[in-house]
């Protein structure tokens, strides 16, 4: 009895590590060919957000989620100097996550964006991290693009 306990407590585990494996895809971002906020460059970075998993026997899947945001230089900037919005066109609710703009740092340069400092948590990701640069279109990339609010009230 203890061994076919022992060998479907195995199969178990074997199915829902193969089930839960997907791999995170990669931070993204687009220059947008739009301006807006009377600054200079848009660009839209796409952050993976899985949907489910965790702590559920159900298997998530990964979106993208995309934040705007608008600024007049590049390089080396501080979080102060570009205007955040969330895929709802809204201002980034930096206030509800205990974030403060100046806290964040963000690198733009011809192939990648860094963003650090962001403490802001969309589930269980962060918009920290290294975006590249992408010259395809996002429908391309073969993950879904979350349009809307994605997330349940946390």
């Amino acid at each position: 009895m203890k061994k076919i306990m022992l060998t479907m407590s195995i199969l178990i585990m074997i199915l829902l590590s193969a089930c839960c494996n997907d791999k995170k895809p990669p931070h993204r971002a687009i220059y947008s060919k739009t301006s807006g906020y009377e600054m200079q460059y848009h660009i839209i970075l796409y952050e993976p957000f899985s949907d489910g998993g965790g702590h559920s026997i159900k298997c998530g899947s990964w979106h993208y989620i995309p934040t705007h945001i608008y600024t007049d230089k590049l390089g080396s900037l501080n979080g102060t100097e570009i205007i955040w919005k969330n895929l709802d066109g809204d201002d980034f609710p930096f206030a509800t996550g205990g974030q403060n703009s100046s806290d964040i740092h963000v690198v733009i340069q011809n192939n990648t964006i860094k963003v650090q400092g962001f403490s802001y948590k969309s589930g269980n990701d962060t918009m920290n991290g290294t975006y590249k640069i992408e010259t395809t279109s996002p429908d391309s990339w073969g993950v879904p693009i979350v349009k809307g609010h994605p997330l349940p009230s946390q």
